[in-house]
């Protein structure tokens, strides 16, 4: 059904019902079911849903409100069952967390029904799901994604069935870049067999793409446990959603589901922290922010908190967790475990208290604890402290609570910190208690029926099983009938009843089996004590080990022997009880008088016998006997009492030796696993005594055997395998024979037994237990060889072989090959060494050329010429740290690491092991710097690139360039690896690899900037000129004739060219203003040298009156003296100091003192024909008119004395030997209408003076070519000027072009007058190096 807006805002007597528009604030979902009332005709359920949203979305609802969310339930089968339509229910806060932000709210019992459920229909299932939007933003995986929680539903007819209850809080908190493993808790009731898996995306979003749900990168469960696995290692928020799969039948892998009944998915929130991080503390005005020192923690009130230590202020805060858990006599300690839970059995209709403890090493938080869903009547009460606080869980079970439930906790500090992980009390409910009495529980005796009570519930089956004494036996239990007992409930009682023959102790339990009942009662365990019976004297034994009671012996030695007494069943007896032994001996004495003697046993338990066996002792003293008497008789008897009649036992007839005898040893080591065989003599014994002497033997505890062979001598032979160990056996053979007394090499009892020690050798060598180990050269033992460094020091190849009993083979005829392959396909053998101790073998592999290798070794045995390989040792050599002569780069040459201004260059390293192996493993650390001096108005430049290279194969390669020409230093820096020989411990420092010198050449031609001196407002004759000077687009000086420099973009090797089809020339035409008198001057070229530039004299061409103009005799000298140069402002002299064209010309005689004009042109003389006649070449169409002035001409009573400059700067575009002009000037005498922009001026033309004069001091600086003085401030005759966007745009898109980095000078531009073209005043922009890798 759908609930209206009007019905959700509806305001009920005992709540009020809220409904918030979905958003961003969905935390957790659960739904969950119970099969419910069956009957023959139909199917019901009972449908919960828990979910966790934003508290403060909701406007903070307290536990009990009741509100709508936006989660409608849904129903879908596709196995012929008739589902409902979906429905919004309404939902109860059932717990809530201010620190966190959540709440969790929980559904009552939503009843669906499914009727005429058929035979084809039971065991279908259904799915329930909920879906809405949206997963919360922070989230680091599906934010703001689509949500969806599912329930698979089992069909059954006729049963009460319920799905998994699983229970987690919303947001559980992890630690980053630390391994957590943990479990969901559940409970089942049904004892499927779960399996778990992560949602799909469609499970959890809706949506069948991974594009709207992934699980947290990393994160996996193992499908048999459920154990979550994962190792975070970006703080934050992920979402997390598994499912939960009950099978009917074990799943044999994780994608079976052919016996899947049922399954519910639990969705939630998973949170980093770094708990290295450092906060304010609690009693800190500004508590939980974050800092980096006590500075930044402010009103920090110390009386805050009565616990100690109290600062820092700033310093790390540990989350606080559980210690605790209480409950009845129970105590349970909890770890700081991702995963704790604790079992806790609670009985139907009474109270559990459970107390959870939890602390805080921050010893001055408070800590609240909080919890997930939690059942209804479930009480939760805290008591606080500074640094801990103890919950108290309160919960009397009743019917809804049958079969138990999962109830989670968290704690969270002053700080909002919340446990890492949760703890979980998996609480079962029992309907009873199953409880036992009687001494059968506790006591039997065996081969007696022994029974006790039982109390249980009415009709209930049970199971009565004892395990112990290495079986497990089975007993049963009956139902008494209609007698009941008053315990917890009515109860009926049982007897159970066994009957066990084997004494021990036993672990005693019944179980209650009935097959009904879900959640069963808790089992009852005892230990049961079952004695012997009463003796069985056929049952009972003699024994005589160390000594000869039994056989005889030398006249008057001290014997003895001892019984052992068991019952009927085969058990020993453990106590003396009313027993009695005693034994007698018969024989004719030496005066042949017959001779019957009595002698009592004596019990002996362990205790006292040093051994585990409870015996009774008989000692006495072997009888002299009358001659030709050999044999005594001795008889055991039992008494059950001392009334009781005796009961011969045993009769045994032991031998008399007159004398005794001695043995004599000769054997040498014994080979491990290999049967024995050595012959050894005796003393003392005649021929005839001999061959009827009886010897009993062992050796290392093994039965072995004694055969008479030849005379006194006899040959003793024990079996393979007697011993598997190499080394030495002290008193490893013992032998016995009665009259044996000491012997050679051997340890004498006195009473007829001797041990003789004896030493084990190795087997021969096998492959199985063999191995093969490596150590570096700093000692470090490595048994899987993965990596070595390259080194011209070997590594040892150390081999230990064994044989097919793990002995370390010291002792054989064998030795051990080797044989070595490393990348380059080289070879070695040899054969390894034997080190003195005999145990080990070794050889020498230095390992010096780079990539992999291979170690084989063959063991060679010379008994039976065979052979085996060993473990072939196979890695990787990896390069050694990184050398400076080794390594190299390229190019080489300087003029190869030329570039052109805005072109970035690359420089290529090599970097080499010491070796010269490549080092292509591990990257290396460079940073670099590119360094220009100070030149000029240029400003020095240390551009530091301090991170690491792009690596490409073998290779590190930089990219460097600047939009400054000049002269350069490019200087590399690597971070060099050092091993401490002591430690091993490795240290870096950077240490510089290559400092190389480069050129930063000017671009292609761009701009002239001219300059007039004495041009204007002079008298006839003046003598006057142009200079001019060729720039690049970044205002750099194009220092020669040509047209700039360029690179192909198409050359591989980027080399600098020069244009070849362009040569500069500038070519002035003087003329009046009609044309009719003109003279052409070529334009010399003025190099720099120094601080000034050298003479470049003006070339006459042409004129209209083909009369050559005299030549002024000085006007190279007066130049080069720095005459006119120095009448330049000190703005254009710097500017100047670079190279330029100078043009020296005589003022036209001009009719009435009007004016003329002179235009400047530029001449490409590739292009502009070859005529004799400048005048044709001028009027080529290649030739381009630069700028064209008019200047007055006046009468020399009227001319202006002192030096006139006009500067202007034009923009040339080359296209096709197109030039453009783009901008000029206002005249100067604007400037007295802005007296602060003139200020300005003033003050930089007096910063070109003081510059003018430190290049005077520099000279020619050291170290290669001058560093160019380009980009000097340029005074603009408009201090108003706006910028002319069109040329700015194009120029910026150019530079983007280049390189992003590079910041391009900006034109300012005012339109021009006369000749119509635009002629720009340029302002110097920032400009610099940039390099990048």
């Amino acid at each position: 059904m759908k609930v209206s807006r009007a019905q959700q805002l509806l305001l009920c007597s005992s709540a009020v019902l809220l409904w918030i528009a979905s958003a961003t604030h969905f935390r957790y979902g659960l739904i969950t079911y119970d099969q419910v009332n069956p009957s023959s005709s139909g199917v019901d359920f009972n449908i919960y849903n828990q979910q966790a949203w934003r508290w403060s979305a909701y406007g903070n609802p307290i536990v009990n409100q009741t509100l709508y969310l936006d989660a409608t339930l849904y129903f879908s089968s596709n196995q012929g069952l008739g589902v409902p339509g979906g429905f919004n229910p309404l939902f109860t806060v059932n717990a809530y967390n201010q620190p966190n932000d959540w709440f969790i709210a929980v559904t009552g019992a939503n009843r669906v029904s499914f009727s005429a459920v058929t035979s084809t229909t039971v065991g279908s299932t259904f799915m329930i799901s909920a879906s809405s939007c949206c997963r919360i933003s922070s989230l680091l995986n599906n934010h703001d994604g689509s949500w969806r929680s599912t329930s698979l539903v089992y069909v059954l007819k006729n049963a009460n069935f319920k799905s998994i209850k699983a229970s987690v809080v919303p947001i559980t908190t992890l630690i980053v870049n630390k391994q957590s493993t943990f479990s969901v808790n559940f409970i089942t009731y049904n004892n499927e067999k779960l399996s778990y898996r992560l949602a799909t995306a469609y499970e959890a979003s809706g949506y069948s793409s991974s594009a709207y749900w992934v699980p947290p990168t990393g994160l996996s469960v193992d499908w048999q446990s459920g154990a979550i696995s994962w190792k975070p290692t970006v703080t934050g928020l992920y979402t997390v959603q598994i499912v939960i799969q009950g099978n009917s039948n074990t799943p044999t892998s994780a994608t079976d589901v052919s016996s899947l009944q049922s399954y519910v998915s639990l969705d939630w929130i998973l949170q980093v922290i770094d708990t290295t991080s450092l906060y304010c503390k609690r009693f800190c005005g500004n508590a939980g922010s974050f800092c980096s020192s006590s500075s930044n923690c402010w009103s920090c009130d110390e009386t805050k908190t009565a616990r100690t230590p109290k600062t820092p202020y700033c310093d790390p805060n540990t989350p606080p967790y559980f210690t605790n858990v209480r409950w009845n006599l129970n105590n349970k300690a909890v770890t700081r475990d991702v995963d704790n839970s604790v079992a806790i059995t609670a009985i139907y209709s009474s109270q559990l208290v459970v107390y959870i403890d939890t602390m805080d090493d921050d010893i001055e938080d408070y800590i609240s604890v909080g919890t997930a869903a939690i059942p209804a009547g479930v009480g939760i009460s805290q008591v606080k402290y500074e640094g801990s606080t103890t919950a108290t869980l309160t919960w009397t079970p009743g019917d809804n609570d049958l079969g138990g439930a999962v109830i989670c906790f968290t704690a969270t500090d002053s700080l909002g910190f919340n446990t890492v992980g949760q703890l979980c009390l998996v609480i079962t409910v029992g309907q009873g208690a199953l409880s036992a009495s009687g001494t059968g529980l506790t006591y039997a005796i065996a081969g007696a029926i022994t029974n006790f009570l039982v109390f249980n519930s009415a009709s209930r089956t049970h199971s009565l099983t004892f395990q112990g004494v290495g079986n497990t036996y089975t007993g049963t239990v009956v139902d008494m009938g209609t007698t009941t007992v008053t315990t917890q409930g009515t109860q009926e009682v049982y007897q159970a009843n066994y009957n066990l023959t084997g004494s021990g102790l036993y672990v005693l339990t019944v179980a209650d089996t009935t097959s009904t009942l879900a959640i069963k009662p808790k089992s009852v365990v005892s230990i049961l004590t079952v004695d012997p019976n009463v003796t069985a004297p056929a049952s009972c034994t003699l024994f005589e080990q160390g000594s000869t009671g039994l056989t005889g012996g030398l006249v008057n030695s001290q014997v003895s022997f001892y019984l052992r007494a068991f019952d009927a069943f085969g058990n020993a007896q453990s106590l003396q009880r009313t027993d009695m032994f005693y034994f007698t001996l018969s024989y004719y004495a030496s005066n042949g008088t017959y001779v019957t003697s009595t002698t009592n046993m004596l019990w002996n338990p362990s205790s006292a016998s040093g051994t585990t066996d409870y015996r009774y002792n008989g000692t006495y003293k072997i009888p002299a006997l009358a001659a030709n008497n050999y044999t005594y008789t001795l008889n055991v008897y039992y008494k059950s009492s001392s009334t009781a009649s005796a009961v011969l036992i045993k009769t045994k007839s032991p031998t008399v030796i007159s004398t005794g005898f001695s043995c004599s040893f000769s054997f040498g080591s014994f080979v491990a696993g290999k049967a024995v065989s050595f012959t050894f003599s005796t003393s003392g014994l005649t021929t005839t005594e001999a061959s009827t002497k009886a010897f009993t033997a062992s050796m290392n505890g093994v039965p072995a055997t004694v055969t008479y062979g030849s005379g006194t001598t006899f040959t003793f032979t024990a079996p393979a395998e007697t011993f598997t160990l190499a080394g030495n056996y002290p008193k490893g053979i013992v032998l016995s024979a009665a009259g044996l007394g000491a012997s050679s090499g051997s340890t004498s009892t006195g009473t007829g037994t001797i041990y003789v020690d004896f030493d084990v050798i190795n087997d021969v060598p096998t492959a199985t237990y063999s191995t093969v180990t490596a150590k570096d050269s700093q000692n470090i033992y490595s048994l899987n060889v993965n990596e070595l460094s390259a080194s011209e020091d070997p590594a040892t190849i150390v081999i230990q072989l064994r044989d097919k009993y793990n002995n370390p083979c010291s002792v054989g005829d064998f030795s051990v090959g080797f044989s070595t392959v490393n990348s380059a396909g080289a070879t070695n053998t040899g054969t390894a060494t034997q080190s003195t101790v005999r145990q080990l073998f070794y050889f020498y592999y230095t390992p010096n050329v780079a990539g992999a290798f291979s170690i084989t070794s063959t063991v060679y045995i010379t008994a039976d010429s065979s052979s085996f390989n060993l473990q072939v040792i196979s890695g990787r050599i990896v390069p050694g740290v990184f050398s400076n002569s080794k390594s190299s780069y390229s190019p080489v040459s300087s003029s190869d690491r030329d570039t052109v201004a805005g072109i970035f260059k690359t420089f290529l390293v090599i970097a080499r092991d010491y070796l010269g192996n490549v080092r292509n493993e591990d990257p290396d650390l460079f940073n670099g710097t590119i360094t220009r001096a100070k030149f000029g108005t240029i400003p020095a430049l240390t551009t530091v690139i301090p991170y690491q290279p792009f690596k490409v194969p073998e290779q590190y390669q930089f990219s460097y360039g600047s939009n400054v020409s000049g002269s350069y230093s490019l200087q590399i820096n690597v971070a060099v690896t050092s091993i401490d020989p002591a430690t091993g411990a490795k240290s870096s420092a950077y240490v510089n690899f290559a400092t190389l010198p480069f050129t930063m050449w000017a671009g292609k031609l761009y701009q002239s900037k001219i300059t007039a001196v004495d041009a204007d407002n002079v008298k006839y004759n003046t003598r006057a000129e142009i200079v001019i000077q060729s720039q690049d687009i970044y205002n750099n000086t194009i220092e020669d004739l040509t047209g700039g420099r360029y690179i192909d973009p198409t050359d591989s090797t980027s080399t600098v060219q020069t244009y070849s089809n362009v040569t500069q020339a500038y070519i002035v035409e003087v003329s009046s203003t009609n044309k009719m008198i003109w003279t052409l001057y070529m334009a010399g070229y003025c190099p720099r040298t120094g601080t000034k530039p050298s003479k470049c004299p003006t070339s006459y061409l042409e004129s209209s009156t083909d009369e050559k103009e005299d030549e002024d005799e000085d006007s190279d000298d007066s130049f080069a003296g720095g005459v006119k140069y120095k009448s330049l402002s000190a703005t254009d002299q710097t500017l100047y100091s670079q190279g330029f064209f100078r043009v020296f010309y005589r003022v036209p005689r001009a009719l009435f003192y009007t004016n003329y004009t002179v235009n400047v042109y530029l001449l490409n003389t590739q292009k502009s024909g070859n005529s004799s006649s400048w005048r044709a070449r001028v009027n080529d169409s290649s030739t381009v008119l630069v700028k064209s002035f008019v200047f007055n001409v006046v009468p020399s009573n009227e001319a202006d004395n002192q030096t006139q400059t006009l500067s202007v700067a034009v923009v040339i575009g080359a296209a096709a030997g197109c030039f453009f002009v783009s901008g000029v000037g206002y005249g100067a005498f604007r400037l007295s209408r802005y007296r602060p922009k003139y200020k300005e001026a003033k003050k930089e033309a007096d910063e070109n003076e003081q510059i003018l004069e430190e290049m005077r001091d520099e000279g020619n600086l050291a170290g290669g070519r001058d560093y160019m003085a380009v980009g000097g401030a340029i005074v603009t005759m408009n201090p108003l000027h706006v910028t002319f966007k069109v040329e700015n745009e194009k120029r910026a898109e150019f530079m983007q072009q280049m390189n992003p980095a590079l910041n391009p000078a900006t034109t300012n531009t005012d339109v021009g007058v006369g000749t119509g073209h635009k002629v720009s005043m340029v302002e110097q922009g920032e400009r610099g190096s940039v390099a990048s890798f």
